[in-house]
């Protein structure tokens, strides 16, 4: 299977992949967005066709096959998040109950939901009485994202949710989650997040360090988070094309009264 990113603005930054997507040879340009490789035949594949030697060259293998995990494990993690977008949320799946139960408790944990189908949904910013229909486009991805965020940054997600509260610059929190999904698989399907991940990972990608992207990707207001979404991406795009781009989660305590939404997440290039 291959995967088609938009990559022809990111991989100059890393001479392995450049090196390989203008290689001659089919065999070895087509490694970067198969998925599935075989790192170890891979590797070989490599020395073979460049007439490595390997007496001569004696780090040449665990190098490249350090390369090759990040490079090909990206491929594969297009693909494993895609699969959690096209599975789409069922009432019917109890893992799914589940986890959308677990949501709201962690979220609500001083308040019981007294019924699966109720307007309560809307007080973490679902839009109707039933949480299912708002994940039509994302599918479970959108969940394990959400939930991700409220079960790693507990704090940090009530606070975001607090002030989703707010009299005059109130959004729904679930909803406005579902959108940032949608932008971290954009960044993901165009190649973007490469620099990110081959600067914190010598390692292939996981699913959990996509949903930590999902969670460093909180824009500066978050209320402002729908008027600004364009505005937003652009500015997210700008510090991913630093080739030394790592994203983090910065967040104050909720102790902390005079904390802003600025405070609650922020990305700093280390």
């Amino acid at each position: 299977m291959k995967v088609e990113t938009a990559y022809s603005t990111w991989y100059d930054f890393f001479p392995p992949e450049k090196s390989l997507r203008q290689s001659k040879t089919k065999e070895l340009k087509e490694l970067v967005d198969r998925a599935g490789v075989s790192i170890e035949d891979a590797v070989a594949l490599i020395i073979s066709v460049k007439k490595i030697n390997r007496a001569q060259e004696t780090g040449f293998s665990d190098s490249m096959t350090i390369c090759l995990k990040q490079i090909c494990g990206y491929t594969d993690l297009c693909c494993e998040v895609e699969k959690l977008r096209k599975e789409a949320y069922s009432s019917d799946n109890a893992t799914h109950e589940e986890k959308l139960m677990q949501l709201w408790k962690l979220m609500m944990p001083n308040t019981e939901m007294k019924e699966r189908i109720s307007k309560q949904w809307g007080v973490i910013g679902f839009q109707g009485t039933d949480p299912q229909t708002d994940f039509r486009g994302m599918g479970v991805l959108a969940l394990d994202n959400l939930l991700f965020f409220a079960t790693e940054h507990t704090e940090a997600a009530r606070k975001v949710l607090s002030h989703s509260h707010h009299p005059h610059f109130w959004f729904s929190y679930a909803i406005a989650g579902i959108n940032i999904t949608s932008l971290a698989l954009q960044f993901l399907n165009e190649g973007i997040l490469r620099n990110h991940f081959y600067n914190c990972k010598q390692d292939r990608p996981t699913v959990e360090d996509f949903h930590q992207v999902y969670c460093d990707e909180e824009p500066e207001s978050v209320m402002q988070f729908g008027p600004v979404r364009d505005k937003f991406a652009e500015m997210m795009t700008g510090f991913l094309k630093d080739t030394d781009v790592v994203l983090e989660l910065k967040y104050n305590s909720v102790m902390a009264d005079e904390a802003s939404i600025a405070s609650i997440s922020t990305l700093d290039a280390e």
